[in-house]
């Protein structure tokens, strides 16, 4: 059995069903059935260590926060990262100091991915000034559909509460203002449809 992994998968179960208490009674009863009164002892006991290891880290991770906006120096950030990683490595030599195997690949993948930040923060700064201006061309494009949107809401409200339209008059216009705003046959259109359906149940009043 792979008890580092057996161990993730109860962890895993604490936030699912939100009651650590149970989860421990759980993994208790079943190493308890699965071993001798010995090796259930030893398990226990590397069970309730794995515990304080596994609660230690998340508090760090919460403690110290690393993230990157962009708008702070670099320098920063990669401090945070390697604060982290310097504390989890002394958590694991504090607490599991018997069992370093379950950590090599991990510490591996820490080392890996502190290269890649390195990487990425000395290609960010470019990227900084473009993004920037596809960020405008994005808020653009989208405040322009909204205009589109409310100015083809408004011709339709107009449709609705103009009172020398009868109601077949009103559907004919509203279908040929669809048609004028939006492609027949898309799903915008349907869409569009259903909604102006709803707006003749109570149709605007002027």
């Amino acid at each position: 059995m792979n008890v580092q992994l057996y161990f993730d998968v109860l962890l895993s179960a604490i936030s699912d069903l939100n009651d650590p208490k149970q989860i421990h009674r759980i993994a208790k009863n079943d190493l308890e059935a699965k071993l001798s009164k010995q090796a259930y002892l030893q398990a226990i006991d590397l069970w309730e260590r794995y515990n304080t290891y596994a609660d230690t880290m998340n508090n760090a991770v919460y403690e110290l926060k690393p993230s990157y906006s962009g708008e702070e120096k670099p320098e920063k950030y990669i401090e945070q990262i390697v604060l982290l990683f310097d504390r989890k490595h002394e958590l694991q030599k504090q607490i599991l100091p018997d069992i370093k195997g379950w950590f090599a690949s991990d510490n591996e993948y820490d080392r890996d991915q502190l290269e890649k930040v390195f990487e990425y923060l000395d290609g960010e700064k470019e990227l900084v000034s473009e993004t920037a201006q596809q960020t405008k061309g994005l808020d653009e494009v989208f405040f322009k559909m909204e205009q589109y949107q409310k100015e083809y809401e408004s011709n339709r409200n107009d449709v609705l509460a103009h009172q020398g339209l009868s109601a077949v008059d009103k559907r004919e216009e509203l279908q040929r203002l669809r048609e004028k705003y939006y492609e027949p046959g898309t799903a915008k259109y349907a869409q569009q449809k259903l909604k102006d359906m709803e707006a003749r149940v109570m149709p605007p009043t002027k």
